[in-house]
């Protein structure tokens, strides 16, 4: 009996070795699991923090060039722009500003858009579009959260970096990146434009000006953009008030300081006069716009139509 009882003892005690052998065996390979798994997670996070330093750098560069695009076509467009903010940001008689479809919408009839989303929808996002689609972009971003996601385009790419570089915003739920852009675009729109209306108010109240002051109004916009001017004579002139030259355009421009739409008339003597005069182009400014008719024969013999506003733009507009 007494040998018996040694015997599982001995047993009991050799099971608890080989059991204490095995977890001992385990917690090593546990370790050392550990510690590789460890180690491979901190190469993990190396990596992972070295792609978004990297991206954070492609993110900057990507919102600089977004910014500028839009920058340079709202330039480009600025007179354009200029020219729709008159007619449909107004003063009343007090001087109070009434948006007539420059921003809001309240004024304008059945389903016509603000000249803003006229602008964006139609020419700015149709530039970008063309623009971004030949550029390269990652297919997988961080957001906010520091979390991987896809990425749509390298246009939805570029808009979610300008808004979180350049602008420093946060989307908030029920929101969208574009909306935050459409708000930028509007303020660069106007600042664009005060800076026409502010130029163009040295030359005094445009309004009370006589035929003879507007063309030398007009002919000081001209030299003031490196333009040679000369005169016509004041009788013969052939429909031509002024002559401005730069290399080999000689454009031959007659100035209407009309307080209504200028029609044909304006159109036929300039075009006449261009060939009198032996220039490359011509061109009419006026101050209060055309009438359909006139554009229409413009668009059939060549003639530039054009403002006082876009006047110093010219040689863009002749090549």
């Amino acid at each position: 009996m007494f040998l018996y009882v040694i015997i599982i003892f001995f047993v009991f005690c050799w099971f608890l070795d080989i059991r204490a052998q095995k977890k001992a065996e385990y917690q090593k390979k546990k370790a050392e699991f550990d510690k590789e798994y460890n180690k491979k997670l901190k190469i993990l996070k190396k990596q992972r923090e070295e792609k978004k330093k990297i991206f954070e750098v492609q993110e900057v560069q990507m919102a600089n060039k977004f910014e500028k695009f839009c920058q340079n076509v709202i330039y480009k467009n600025r007179f354009a722009l200029q020219t729709e903010r008159k007619k449909y940001l107004i003063k009343d008689s007090y001087g109070k500003k009434i948006d007539m479809g420059w921003e809001s919408d309240e004024k304008l009839k059945g389903d016509k858009t603000t000249a803003i989303d006229y602008f964006w929808f139609n020419i700015l996002e149709e530039e970008l579009n063309n623009a971004f689609k030949k550029i390269d972009y990652p297919k997988t971003v961080f957001n906010s959260l520091g979390v991987e996601i896809e990425v749509d385009s390298c246009l939805d790419w570029g808009i979610k970096c300008f808004v979180t570089k350049k602008l420093n915003k946060v989307l908030h739920s029920g929101y969208s990146y574009k909306s935050f852009v459409i708000e930028w675009t509007v303020e660069e729109i106007n600042k664009v434009c005060d800076e026409i209306q502010e130029k163009s108010s040295q030359f005094g109240d445009k309004s009370s000006m006589n035929g003879v002051e507007f063309e030398q109004y007009c002919r000081s916009i001209l030299e003031g953009a490196g333009w040679e001017v000369e005169d016509t004579p004041t009788s013969g002139d052939q429909g031509v008030d002024l002559i401005a030259s730069i290399e080999d355009l000689r454009v031959c421009i007659q100035c209407k300081c009309f307080a209504k739409a200028v029609g044909n008339k304006a159109v036929q003597e300039v075009a006449a006069g261009m060939i009198h005069w032996k220039g490359t182009h011509a061109v009419v400014v006026a101050r209060n716009g055309f009438t359909k008719s006139a554009r229409s024969l413009a668009e059939s013999n060549k003639v530039i139509l054009t403002s006082d506003i876009e006047l110093e733009n010219l040689e863009n507009l002749v090549l």
